[in-house]
């Protein structure tokens, strides 16, 4: 295998590596069905995940909650909520792998591995993750590029300032504090 192509495998694996992100990505299920009374059939409303609620009363596999700041009354299911917690911050991770190879004619094969959650994806959905992250990067470097560092004057936080702002003050110019007595609580 010639020079190049092992540095083109290297980097496009190096490549794959910084872009396999993890997040905490929002899973389908964001929202928590709120419901008039309880054993209902179908939800009222659906609220966002982080809607802030007052728990009232728990009856079996249903809490009556109050919702802030509305003030609204009604309930949730204990499981459904705990699911839609559970899959909203359970840690979702991407990754991929390419690989190069070269046959007899020096053409070149390329193979993309994709992975989501530690599971084999088909080639169809790796193909897709791969592009996907290949235009995150894209973005990245184009973005960098729009506005480099260079642009702005790193120096102006390090410049001293001649002002009073920056007259020396020495240790005894500073007023002297009297020490603080504590008081252990009586029980």
């Amino acid at each position: 295998m010639p020079h190049w192509s092992r540095c083109l495998v290297i980097c496009l694996g190096i490549l794959g590596l910084i872009f396999s992100g993890s997040c905490f990505a929002s899973s389908t299920e964001e929202s928590i069905a709120f419901y008039t009374h309880q054993g209902a059939k179908k939800a009222s409303e659906m609220l966002d995940i982080h809607t802030a609620i007052v728990p009232i009363i728990k009856q079996n596999d249903w809490v009556k909650v109050g919702l802030q700041p509305s003030g609204k009354i009604g309930w949730i299911n204990i499981s459904q909520y705990k699911k839609a917690l559970q899959t909203y911050y359970q840690p979702q991770s991407e990754s991929f792998s390419v690989t190069v190879t070269r046959d007899k004619n020096g053409k070149a094969n390329t193979a993309i591995k994709g992975y989501r959650n530690g599971h084999l994806l088909s080639q169809k959905e790796a193909q897709k993750l791969y592009e996907q992250m290949q235009s995150q990067g894209r973005d990245i470097r184009i973005s960098a590029f729009d506005q480099p560092f260079f642009d702005y004057n790193l120096i102006t936080p390090f410049r001293i300032i001649n002002s009073p702002l920056s007259v020396p003050i020495k240790l005894n110019d500073l007023p002297q504090l009297e020490p603080v007595q504590t008081v252990e609580p009586s029980l």
